[in-house]
Order: C-alpha cells, then sequence, then structure tokens
C-alpha cells in the first residue's frame, strides 16, 4: 500500500521541478533567447543539479518543445474557461486576445527570432497548437456570427484587425497602448459582425 504513495510522491515532486524548470526557462530566455540560456545558470536558479535537469528533459531542444506546449495547455485551458462560465463571444475574444498579446508581450524579437531559426521542432509544435486553437475558437464563434454574413472572412477579418492594431507602429501613432487598440478594434468588429443577442 506505501509503495504507490512513494511513486506518486516521486511523480509530484518531478511535476513541480519540471514546471519549475519551464518557468524560469522562459524568465530566463525572454530576452536573450532560447539558444543562450546558460544551463549551469538555469539549474542554479532552479536548484537542481545537471543530472536532474536531464533526467526530466533530453536536452535544451526539449525544453523549449515543453515550453511551448505548456502555453498550449494555458491558453486553451482558458478558452474553454471562457466557454464554460458562459461569457458573451466579445468578452471571450477580448479577454483572450489581450492576454495573449500581453504574453507575447514579454518576448524579445530575438526569443522569436531564434525560435524559429534554432528550434525548427518547437517552431513547427507552435503554429500547429496555433492553428489548432484558431480552429477551435473559430468553431466556438460560428453560431455567434451575424447570418447575412460569411463566418470564414468575418473571422480572418477579425485577426487582421487584431494583427494590425497590436503593431507597435500603429498604436503608438494613434498615442494608444496596445490594450487599448485591441479593444477598440474588437468592439468595432463585434459591433459589426456578431449578432444582436450577442452583443449584450
Amino acid at each position: 500500500m506505501t509503495k504507490p504513495a512513494a511513486n506518486s510522491a516521486v511523480s509530484d515532486r518531478d511535476a513541480a521541478i519540471h514546471a519549475r524548470v519551464l518557468d524560469v526557462f522562459e524568465h530566463q530566455s525572454r530576452t536573450v533567447g532560447p539558444r543562450n540560456v546558460v544551463i549551469s545558470q538555469l539549474v542554479g536558479e532552479v536548484g537542481i543539479s545537471t543530472k536532474t535537469l536531464y533526467r526530466l528533459f533530453e536536452n535544451k531542444s526539449h525544453i523549449v518543445q515543453e515550453l511551448i506546449n505548456s502555453w498550449a495547455d494555458h491558453w486553451f485551458q482558458k478558452r474553454e474557461q471562457g466557454i464554460s462560465e458562459g461569457l458573451p463571444p466579445k468578452e471571450r475574444i477580448e479577454l483572450l486576445i489581450t492576454q495573449w498579446a500581453d504574453h507575447l508581450g514579454r518576448f524579445s524579437r530575438e526569443f522569436w527570432r531564434q525560435l524559429e531559426r534554432d528550434f525548427p521542432e518547437a517552431h513547427s509544435i507552435y503554429r500547429k497548437h496555433y492553428q489548432v486553437f484558431m480552429e477551435h475558437s473559430r468553431q466556438s464563434l460560428l453560431v455567434a456570427i451575424r447570418d447575412d454574413l460569411n463566418a470564414g472572412l468575418a473571422l480572418s477579418s477579425l485577426m487582421a484587425l487584431v494583427d494590425h492594431a497590436g503593431t507597435q507602429g500603429v498604436y503608438d501613432r494613434h498615442n494608444m497602448t496596445r490594450r487599448d487598440a485591441l479593444v477598440e478594434v474588437i468592439g468595432l468588429w463585434a459591433n459589426g459582425a456578431l449578432k444582436q443577442e450577442y452583443l449584450s
């Protein structure tokens, strides 16, 4: 009877270390990029040995892939939470897009450059998660799009507006924060694209 508990304790401890490694790795890589994270500094901040790190992760590329997977888990849970809590479509869109923009804003251009150039497998995972997330989001919003509109075009137009408003040169030129610019264009889109009963 005691053996499962011991195994569970080991598993819980490894899970906690795994999460801590990803958290510290993300923080260290935001500015310098994942390639420039120094493993000795990573394990030092986490408080584990290099041996423990490589027991949980095969290499740095594996750490980056697991980081991207953890992002996907987090954002899928957020989206599902908004749906289960009955948030109106506009509020769900606003919440997810503004929080995602805040998340992306923590990372330097160098981070994204290195992710694509030096960690192609992780970058591919990122793109796949993004595509799946967008498709699931599209499906969850279809019912709210006005019947006289092409739902696919309406939703792709939303993303074009978001990309435009989230560009620093654009929101700076209009003397706005990124968040305020995103909220404004989401409101503009929602008022034109959503059925009236989903706007109240």
